[in-house]
C-alpha cells in the first residue's frame, strides 16, 4: 500500500508536525481531510483506511525511522480514537486492535540492537512512544489531547503503569477473543489501571477458566480451537506445502475484520498465485459462502433452555468471535456483515482482482445480481450497485487496504 492512497500528502505532513499538541493537529485535518471527499462512506469505513495507514506506518517505522514517522504514527492513533470516541469502549471495533498493539509494542519496545535512522531515533524508540501513546488513549485519567509527540517520546521510559488484562477480558466477553487456561493465573505485577469503561470491568475475583468453551453451537467441544494468529500461520504454512487445503479454508472464512484483511493480503500480495491458487476463483467461493452465511442471518436467533447463565458468545473455528448468538442474527447482523462485504469487494475490484463483466469465467455478476435483490436496502449495497453501472471503477496501483492487521 502506497502511504499516499491512504492520505494525501498534505495530510502526511500536519499529522508528522512535532510542535503542535494531538488535538490541535487533528482539528485542523479535519478541515482539509480527503476522508471528507473520497465517496468512501461513513465514519466506520474512513476509520479502516486511517487503520490501514497505521499499518503502513509501522512498517515504515522499522524500516526507516524517523521523527516525522514517529509523530505520523502517533497522530494516527489519536486520529482513530477521536474518530470513535463516543463508541463505548467494550463495544469500539478497533479495541482489539489497540489491545494487540500494546502486546506486541511491549516486546518491540525492549528490543536492543534496532535500526537507529539518520535522524537518531530507533524502530524501538518509536514503538515504545505508541505503546505510551495507546496507554494515554485507553486510560481516563490521561490527558492524550494535549501531548505533543515529544511529551510523548519523553514518557516513553519508564512508562505509564498499565494492565491489559480488563480490556483482553471485555474482548472475550464480546466474543471476540477466545477465553484460553490461565489468562489471568498469576496475577501481573503491573498497576492495575482500569479501562474507561468503567461499567463493564471484570468483577473481582472474576475466574474465566470456569466460562464455558466457546464454539459455534451451544453444545461443549472439548477440542481446543486455534487462535486466529496460530490459524494465520497454519494458512501460511499451507501455501507452499497443502495449497488444496488453504484455498479451501480461505473460502470459508467468517465475515471479520482480521479475516478480510488477512485474505485481503494474500490475495493482492500475490501469494495465492505464486502457489497456484487462482484468487478471481476464491474470492467467487467465499462471495458465495459469505452471501449464504448472511441469508442465514436472517433467521431468528436459536433459544436456549432458561438459566441463570446467557447463551454463549458465537465463535468461529479460526479464533475470531462474532458476538453473542443473537448478535449474529437478525437484520442489524446482516447490515454488519454486507457493510464488511462490500468494502472489501469495492477494494479488490477497484485494484482489479475480481471480474463482474458476465462473460468473464469467475464473476461475481450473478451473485452480486442476487445481493441487490436481496439487500437493496443496505445503502452501501445501493451505491456499491450504482458504482459498478457507471463504471465508476479506478484502477489503483497499489490501494489502501480495506482492514487492517489486530
Amino acid at each position: 500500500m502506497s502511504l499516499h492512497t491512504a492520505l494525501a500528502s498534505i495530510e502526511l505532513e500536519y499529522l508528522s508536525d512535532l510542535v503542535r499538541d494531538n488535538a490541535a493537529v487533528v482539528k485542523d485535518l479535519d478541515h482539509i481531510s480527503t476522508l471528507q471527499e473520497d465517496g468512501i462512506g461513513g465514519a466506520f469505513e474512513k476509520s479502516l483506511r486511517v487503520k490501514g495507514m497505521i499499518d503502513e506506518l509501522e512498517v515504515t517505522a522499522q524500516r526507516q525511522p524517523s521523527w516525522k514517522t514517529l509523530a505520523a504514527l502517533l497522530r494516527s492513533e489519536y486520529k482513530l480514537w477521536s474518530m470513535n470516541e463516543q463508541t463505548p469502549l467494550r463495544h469500539n471495533p478497533f479495541l482489539s486492535h489497540w489491545v494487540d498493539a500494546i502486546q506486541r509494542l511491549e516486546v518491540a519496545a525492549q528490543v536492543k540492537g534496532e535500526r537507529v535512522g539518520d535522524e537518531g531515533v530507533s524502530a524501538q524508540d518509536i514503538a515504545a512512544a505508541r505503546l505510551e501513546m495507546i496507554k494515554r488513549l485507553l486510560l481516563p485519567h490521561m490527558d492524550a489531547q494535549s501531548a505533543t509527540p515529544q511529551n510523548i517520546y519523553d514518557a516513553r521510559h519508564p512508562g505509564t503503569p498499565f494492565d491489559v488484562r480488563p480490556y483482553i477480558v471485555m474482548l472475550q466477553e464480546e466474543g471476540v477473543l477466545d477465553p484460553t487456561p490461565g489468562d489471568f493465573d498469576p496475577p501481573s505485577s503491573s498497576t492495575t489501571s482500569q479501562p474507561q469503561d468503567t461499567s463493564v470491568k471484570p468483577e473481582p475475583g472474576a475466574n474465566t477458566k470456569t466460562s464455558p468453551s466457546p464454539s459455534t453451537s451451544p453444545s461443549r467441544s472439548d477440542s481446543p480451537r486455534p487462535t486466529f494468529p496460530e490459524w494465520r500461520a497454519f494458512i501460511l504454512a499451507s501455501l507452499g506445502t497443502q495449497p488444496s487445503l488453504a484455498a479451501a479454508q480461505l473460502t470459508r472464512l467468517p465475515i471479520a475484520l482480521p479475516a478480510l484483511d488477512f485474505l485481503t493480503e494474500l490475495i493482492t500480495s500475490g501469494a495465492l498465485s505464486t502457489h497456484a491458487i487462482n484468487a478471481k476463483e476464491t474470492v467467487l467461493s467465499f462471495v458465495q459462502h459469505a452471501l449464504r452465511v448472511i441469508e442465514h442471518m436472517g433467521q431468528p436467533a436459536p433459544t436456549f433452555p432458561s438459566s441463570s447463565h446467557p447463551p454463549p458468545p458465537a465463535q468461529t473455528d479460526i479464533g475470531l468471535g462474532i458476538g453473542t448468538m443473537d448478535d449474529a442474527h437478525g437484520r442489524d447482523a446482516q447490515a454488519r456483515a454486507l457493510r464488511l462485504l462490500v468494502l472489501f469487494l469495492r477494494n479488490l475490484l477497484k485494484k482489479g482482482h475480481v471480474d463482474v463483466d458476465p462473460g468473464q469465467p469467475y464473476t461475481l455478476y450473478w451473485d452480486l445480481e442476487g445481493m441487490y435483490r436481496s439487500y437493496m436496502w443496505m445503502r452501501e449495497v445501493r451505491e456499491f450497485k450504482r458504482m459498478i453501472e457507471e463504471g465508476d471503477i479506478k484502477g489503483e496501483e497499489a490501494g489502501s487496504r480495506v482492514v487492517g492487521r489486530g
